[in-house]
């Protein structure tokens, strides 16, 4: 009997594809033992206005390959404020059974259509948000006290 691994943390993953103003989607997911996978989606886009972020709540399904140890997980998202909830977003990933590394196809429609094939998917468990943390001199090093001169 194969057992499908079902993870309690939250998969959290950025999706680069190459080129310059491409856009970066982050993910942060959920497993449910049911096969269901759900979370949120950003979207951030780099413009010569500056970065544009999109949020989006994403649904959808998960299934672990018997064959190959891999994963595929089809997702649909919805801006977070939009009344409508038409979904807007749409991506297929295909990752390692760790659910660190893989490949991304997602589109998505805000004022533009926008298509996104072969990106490369990480983990960013590793990663963290800058500190919100207020700065204090005692964070400086004792061999750096010429900083605020």
């Amino acid at each position: 009997m194969i057992t499908e691994q079902i993870l309690t943390e939250p998969i959290n993953l950025r999706v680069l594809s190459e080129g310059l103003f491409q856009p970066v989607l982050h993910l942060n997911l959920q497993q449910q033992p049911s096969g269901t996978i759900s979370g949120t989606a950003i979207i951030t886009v780099k413009e010569f206005t500056g970065p544009l972020n999109l949020s989006f709540k994403v649904f959808g399904n998960y299934q672990n390959d018997v064959i190959n140890p891999n994963v595929s997980i089809q997702l649909r998202g919805y801006k977070l404020l939009d009344s409508d909830q038409s979904p807007c977003l749409f991506i297929n990933l295909e990752l390692n059974d760790a659910y660190t590394t893989g490949i991304c196809n997602y589109s998505y429609q805000n004022e533009i259509h926008k298509k996104v094939s072969n990106a490369t998917v990480s983990s960013i468990m590793f990663a963290t948000t800058p500190s919100k943390k207020a700065f204090s001199v005692t964070d400086l090093s004792q061999n750096n006290h010429y900083a605020l001169l």
